[in-house]
């Protein structure tokens, strides 16, 4: 039964100077309950479901039913002193191991008795575990990292689960997050705080520690037609491959220009691994070069070829993008070898739409590249 009391209470354990105190007051107030399984088994089926979305152990795990035990001490503790205390004191009325204590201490066992008959009923009870562990780790937030309170609030308000906010907490407070410029944030923002660490996890927290992560919530201004937390996540958790400012800022330009396609590009860094984020980065960065207002399309599929036009100017250029490291590629290598296939394709295109085709690269290219290139009549320009 300890072992589900703790991990439940892992994020208070981790805010209040007696530990021990805490457990046995959480572990007081259900034990004054004499039918406390049945009480169990009569919530409803929501608060079940919460309590496996949090479960780390699988059924039939030795620790399964201690942590379901321990869990549902948590939750019910949570909710009698919400049924006890005035509306919305909750969180005043734990704020450390004393007030705690004299507030156990006031409850008597009819309101005890009551509040199991209540939560029977449903209502708020499905919502209960995950308000009691946001306030908890809201306070530990304020004292470790310096967010206010409201803005404490505000940064867990959209992670669903105990552990996910637990998480969370975690991530910023072992990351050295400042918490003054998340505490200047509007408040429609700062609940993007919480659900970008919770998906990007440490590297999203030290990109906050570094700039106060300011990338990170222009992503999420952005109306891209994409899930920002996933874009602004991925960016951060590739941060080492690409200049993270550069990307942002190229998607706003491209944005606002509104390149058609640019929702498709901004999908891939989103959703890509490392080499298709440093790509569809780049494609970016040589379309914003060209002039945002000249772009006629970022991805175009090829209707007489296979693959796709990277961008395809106003001015008649169809581009292919390259990323990698050209400067070494020999004749006959498989690099070579795909990049005469795809000039092969585009040549497809061109005869049919017309166009001159052009190659961007990171660097120069080698000079069996640049022989293919002038062979096939295709210009090409390095953007560094």
């Amino acid at each position: 039964m300890t072992t589900g009391a703790g991990e439940t209470l892992g994020g208070v354990l981790a805010i209040y100077d007696d530990p021990h105190v805490i457990v046995e007051a959480a572990k007081a107030i259900p034990e004054a309950v004499e039918n406390f399984d049945e009480v169990i088994e009569a919530l409803p089926a929501a608060v079940e479901d919460q309590q496996q979305f949090n479960n780390p152990h699988e059924p039939g795990d030795q620790y399964y039913d201690d942590f379901r035990y321990g869990w549902y001490q948590g939750y019910f503790f949570w909710f009698v002193v919400e049924m006890a205390v005035p509306a919305g004191e909750a969180g005043k009325a734990l704020k450390s191991t004393d007030t705690m204590q004299s507030t156990v201490d006031r409850i008597s066992t009819p309101q005890v008795q009551r509040a199991a008959q209540i939560a029977k009923q449903g209502g708020q009870t499905a919502t209960a575990p995950v308000r009691y562990t946001r306030a908890q780790l809201s306070q530990g937030l304020q004292g470790s990292i310096g967010l206010t309170r409201d803005a404490s609030k505000r940064v867990l308000s959209e992670v669903r689960s105990v552990g996910g906010q637990y998480q969370v907490a975690k991530h910023l407070e072992r990351n050295d997050v400042d918490g003054n410029p998340l505490n200047q944030l509007d408040e429609g923002t700062q609940p993007a705080v919480g659900s970008t660490v919770h998906r990007g996890g440490d590297d999203t927290a030290r990109a906050i520690a570094t700039d106060g992560g300011g990338e990170v919530w222009r992503v999420h201004q952005m109306d891209l037609g994409v899930n920002t937390e996933a874009l602004a996540s991925n960016l951060m958790r590739h941060s080492d491959e690409i200049d993270v400012n550069r990307v942002v800022n190229d998607l706003e330009t491209l944005s606002r220009a509104d390149a058609d396609g640019v929702g498709d590009l901004a999908q891939r860094m989103a959703a890509g691994d490392a080499s298709n984020v440093r790509g569809a980065a780049f494609e970016a960065e040589v379309a914003v070069t060209r002039g945002a207002d000249n772009i006629q399309e970022l991805g175009k599929s090829n209707p007489h070829a296979r693959g796709e036009i990277d961008i395809e100017t106003t001015d008649g250029r169809v581009i292919e993008a390259k990323s990698g490291d050209y400067s070494t590629v020999t004749t006959g290598s498989n690099k070579y070898d795909d990049l005469s296939t795809q000039l092969g394709h585009y040549r497809d295109y061109t005869d049919v739409e017309g166009g001159t085709i052009e190659v961007a690269f990171r660097e120069e290219p080698s000079s069996d590249v640049r022989h293919l290139l002038d062979d096939s009549q295709v210009e090409w320009r390095t953007y560094e």
